[in-house]
């Protein structure tokens, strides 16, 4: 989450907020593993911070279950806030969360728009998932759904850690699938470059669908939210005023507006895809 995280506290220094000079930072890490974060949060928690920070939605939803009353700034939530339960409003949260989300209402349709794209004739697609994320869980059944309706079959493909990344893909390929997405989530995130590796060694394409990297360590392609520019803003339109003295339910959600596509030539040929004349490529 390197990357990420340099952006959030890049824009927090920019607003004259430094770790170690006007902000005392304590950090942890899940290293991808959502199972932990309910146990981190109550560990940040019993240090009496002012305000809980917490990246992903399982993460946001331990600090949903663990406090009712320290301010808490979700930064990228995967699903839509309102559908997983964290807020009754973005414009309006009533509690003390608020946060930021890169789901968007139409974003699974613009995602399979390109991903057929990349492979004319779409009939059969992979989607790499962790199981035990109950966003994933969600979000696989709407791309079942809205693929079905395109006449699109959807092989699941189970990743809790980095090796079960080849057999997935081996259940994908024997299955026919021409190409495959990853959900964006921190575990997933955190396997990008296993995930790479993974793709090229079996010649299977896997898009992921967020950026951050992944085209540069050898992965063909990201088809989804860029979530760097959002961290960045959740902290320069929540986190600072949050910190100069305003209550989440002063302020609102943000999000994303579009779809971001970044193209590996260099793969992308390699697994004989089509690229989009309008992607970025690298």
């Amino acid at each position: 989450m390197a990357v990420t995280n340099q952006a959030f506290f890049d824009a927090l220094a920019e607003s004259g907020y430094s770790n170690g000079k006007t902000l005392d930072v304590v950090f942890r890490t899940a290293d991808g593993d959502m199972a932990r974060m309910p146990s981190l949060v109550r560990e940040v928690l019993s240090d009496r911070v002012d305000i809980l920070v917490v990246s992903s939605s399982p993460g946001c939803a331990a600090a949903k279950a663990a406090t009712t009353t320290v301010p808490v700034l979700c930064i990228s939530v995967q699903d839509d806030p309102v559908k997983a339960g964290l807020t009754q409003s973005l414009t309006s949260p009533s509690g003390n969360i608020v946060g930021v989300h890169s789901y968007l209402a139409d974003g699974i349709a613009e995602q399979l728009d390109w991903l057929g794209r990349f492979v004319p004739r779409l009939a059969t697609l992979g989607v790499l998932y962790n199981p035990q994320n109950a966003t994933h869980v969600r979000l696989l059944s709407e791309w079942s759904e809205l693929a079905g309706k395109r006449s699109v079959r959807i092989v699941p493909m189970p990743v809790v850690k980095a090796g079960d990344i080849d057999v997935a893909v081996k259940i994908a390929i024997h299955q026919s699938a021409q190409i495959a997405i990853g959900l964006l989530g921190a575990d997933t995130y955190a396997l990008r470059k296993d995930i790479a590796e993974s793709a090229r060694a079996n010649h299977f394409p896997i898009a992921m669908d967020t950026p951050g990297g992944y085209t540069q360590m050898g992965g063909v392609a990201t088809v989804g939210v860029d979530i760097v520019p959002l961290y960045r803003k959740g902290a320069l339109d929540l986190m600072v005023p949050m910190l100069r003295g305003k209550h989440p339910s002063d302020l609102a959600w943000i999000g994303p507006d579009k779809v971001s596509v970044k193209v590996n030539r260099t793969a992308a040929q390699t697994f004989g895809l089509t690229v989009p004349i309008d992607a970025a490529v690298e």
